[in-house]
């Protein structure tokens, strides 16, 4: 049998309560340390101070959108900025959906499924 993926620090970021607090259960299920925010300028600035394998970005957020998070990382971080796994409710704007196919990330629109997401993840810490 494959040896279980190392557990990962993930952060999750979503401004819909129940949405942070399912990443979160999810993720800790399998095993995962978590930090999760409400707040994208809050996101931002755990991004650049502490350590993750990868970050579960809600795009839409009222304060700092995933989008600006990303271009700011890429620009000041952008060993983190490829760390990040887009969650989105709203395909269907042609603007978003370019920066997400030329972001290079993985995306997954709302309703999500889990077992996606987790094979998004990075396998391991590095």
């Amino acid at each position: 049998a494959p040896a279980a993926p190392a557990p990962l620090r993930v952060l999750g970021v979503a401004d819909e309560e129940p949405l942070r607090m399912a990443l979160e259960m999810w993720l800790r299920r399998g095993g995962h340390e978590v930090v999760t925010t409400a707040s994208g300028l809050e996101a931002l600035a755990l991004a650049v101070t502490e350590p993750f394998d990868a970050l579960l970005l809600d795009i839409r957020m009222p304060d700092l959108s995933g989008e600006q998070i990303f271009t700011r990382l890429s620009r000041e971080s952008p060993s983190v900025a490829r760390r990040i796994i887009f969650l989105t409710g709203d395909i269907v704007s042609v603007e978003l959906r370019r920066f997400l196919e030329e972001s290079g990330q993985p995306f997954f629109a709302k309703p999500f499924d889990f077992a996606e997401i987790a094979r998004a993840l990075p396998r391991g810490k590095g």
